[in-house]
């Protein structure tokens, strides 16, 4: 058989007219192809056991000038053109006998193409080389070559005896045809698994004159392999373009053996030549048992049918991709198939695919048997997407996620904040702004929604030291400032500014400031409140006032650059404290004078509050310039 397969990878030629030849003979051409210099060539069919100009050839063409070499000349022929493909004469040459194509190029450098065409069907290749060639042609490789070409068929009949055959040793040609691979178990169609044929056999049938439907199949005992068949009408054996699928089966209706084949045709009028096509899946070879038996489309057909909705709904972009597929055991060609369909569109055939959303409505008439059904196309709810935002008020950034229904796997999520982009279904650091999250589902699904993002990070809060005031005094505190935060007073106040009267006691005041992601930061300080010395006393004509207080004195007060204590030891001032205007303490130098003890520290102009552990009120001072 390795002969036989050295034969088959020839390319299919322009096919020739099968020539009836008597007995055991077998018709043999050629089809010849010039190179560029069509003239520089020429060749002979002659026997074994002859030579080139010798007078023994059957058929012969080219440039008789050129001839066989060595000065012998051609026998008279057309000299060929350039570039072109020329059939030859066809005759009958007894099978199994020996012959030689010989061929000669007077340039040397060959160029001529040869297709070999036995009993009509094109079955070598040859191309020539240098200043020529002689090549032996065995014409016994009609008999092998039986069942393998679909131009050498095999003959099988209907309502008889089943065929049996072996695709053993069997192989393809190129760009051999084959159904369309849709799916295992469509009428019409082969296993994507193996799209191609890799060792087919090639059976003819001539459908009988009272034509009807027949089931065709290879659920039969003898049958050893996982077999894939397909029934073709051709105008051309030799050209694929000529072939019509009529109908194909991979893995059908078998009930007692897995993966053989079987299908209807649709009805025959009779008298019709098809061509059957076997071929093993995945390159399987063993016994085939092929059967072909009429059948009662009444009780046999079946349609079967899948609908696909759209994958999307239409509001997350407009893609009507439904699909409507009817398998019928005939065959898509078993009938018209006619549609209508939603918003009043119309079709024809067993695919539909692109569809609207809606309902969709077959009629057909296989057979006389009317057939007709109602499917219907829907669309998917629209996408629901939920965003989640999350502050890391420890880190100051924002966190996010993004879910949508039930989904749990995507092609892709991506948030858009201005120039920024970020993937993925959680993202820990989202700056402040508008986010666009877009979510892609596995189906193509795209839904998309706006949300606004927050700035993560409240300033901090900082009330200052603890503060002495007198009573009656204005306090004013102030939190951060920044947009979006709120305040929360323990006073109950919700402004960031607070201001009330000081009345006398200690309390505590405490600030909370929350931003609008929700993190917050607090402060508390302490307010102290006295009763003061009220007033001061006013300038004398020609002395500086003095205030008194629990038998303290201040002289003088108003004081320009120094004032000092009478009435109060060094030992009992270290204690005392002296507070500014704003309630701040001041850390000033005591120096003990004689009685007095002096205030050394040189102070700006201002009020200030002078209070002692040991005293229940407070003294007030007033620094500044007098004039006199």
């Amino acid at each position: 058989m390795k002969r036989a397969l050295f034969w088959l990878s020839a390319a299919l030629f322009s096919h020739h007219v099968f020539a009836q030849c008597e007995g055991d003979s077998v018709s043999v051409s050629l089809d010849i192809t010039t190179d560029a210099w069509g003239y520089e060539m020429y060749w002979e069919l002659i026997p074994a056991s002859g030579s080139c100009g010798d007078g023994t050839a059957v058929l012969w063409g080219g440039n008789p000038d050129v001839g066989c070499g060595d000065d012998i000349p051609g026998l008279g022929g057309e000299v060929y053109g350039n570039n072109l493909t020329v059939s030859s004469a066809t005759v009958c040459v007894a099978s199994g006998s020996e012959r030689v194509l010989a061929h000669r190029d007077s340039y040397g450098d060959g160029g001529s193409g040869f297709g070999v065409v036995l009993n009509g069907a094109p079955v070598l290749g040859i191309q020539g080389t240098d200043t020529g060639n002689d090549w032996p042609i065995s014409l016994d490789i009609v008999d092998e070559l039986q069942g393998q070409l679909p131009c050498m068929p095999l003959p099988v009949e209907a309502n008889g005896a089943n065929w049996v055959g072996s695709n053993e040793g069997a192989s393809v040609l190129p760009d051999e045809v084959t159904p369309p691979a849709l799916a295992c178990n469509v009428y019409g169609s082969w296993c994507p698994s193996d799209p191609n044929a890799t060792n087919t056999l090639w059976l003819s049938w001539d459908v009988p004159a009272e034509g009807g439907a027949y089931r065709i199949s290879t659920c039969n005992d003898s049958t050893s392999f996982d077999t894939q068949i397909a029934l073709w009408s051709a105008e051309d054996c030799a050209d694929w373009g000529s072939y019509t699928l009529v109908n194909a089966s991979d893995d059908h209706g078998c009930e007692f053996a897995a993966y053989r084949s079987t299908m209807l045709t649709p009805c025959f009028q009779g008298g019709e030549s098809l061509l059957i096509q076997i071929d093993g899946w995945g390159g399987q070879t063993g016994t085939v048992e092929l059967s072909i038996q009429s059948t009662d489309l009444n009780e046999s057909l079946e349609v079967g049918a899948s609908v696909s909705g759209l994958s999307c709904n239409l509001e997350e972009g407009f893609n009507p991709n439904g699909a409507i597929t009817l398998n019928p055991n005939v065959g898509p060609l078993g009938a018209s198939w006619n549609w209508n369909g939603a918003f009043g569109s119309t079709y024809q055939g067993t695919n539909l695919s692109g569809l609207m959303p809606g309902t969709y409505v077959v009629n057909a008439d296989v057979c006389g048997i009317s057939y007709s059904e109602t499917f219907e196309v829907e669309e998917p709810e629209a996408l629901s997407l939920t965003v989640s935002l999350a502050p890391d008020c420890e880190a100051g950034a924002m966190g996010a996620s993004v879910s949508v229904g039930e989904l749990e796997e995507f092609d892709s999520v991506t948030w858009q904040v201005g120039l920024n982009e970020f993937e993925g279904t959680t993202v820990s650091d989202l700056p402040s702004g508008l986010c666009e999250v877009s979510v892609v589902s596995l189906e193509g699904c795209e839904v998309s929604e706006y949300v606004w993002v927050d700035a993560v990070g409240v300033p901090e809060v900082n009330l200052g030291p603890d503060v002495f005031a007198c009573a009656g005094d204005p306090v004013t505190l102030l939190g951060p400032l920044g947009n979006g935060l709120s305040y929360n007073w323990s006073t109950g106040a919700s402004t960031p500014l607070l201001q009330f009267a000081a009345e006398p006691g200690t309390t505590v005041l405490g600030l909370e400031v929350t931003d609008a992601a929700g993190c917050s930061d607090s402060d508390v300080m302490v307010l102290t409140v006295d009763d003061c010395t009220s007033g001061l006393s006013d300038l004398s004509s020609g002395a500086l006032a003095t205030t008194s207080w629990e038998g303290a004195l201040a002289v003088p007060n108003p004081f320009i650059g120094r004032t000092s204590l009478v009435g109060v030891s060094s030992e009992d001032v270290a204690l005392w404290q002296l507070w500014d205007a704003q309630g701040r303490r001041v850390d000033v130098a005591w120096t003990p004078l004689g009685s007095e003890v002096a205030l050394s520290s040189e102070l700006p102009a201002g009020m200030y509050t002078l209070t002692s552990p040991a005293r229940r009120a407070a003294l007030r001072l007033l620094a500044h310039y007098v004039g006199f």
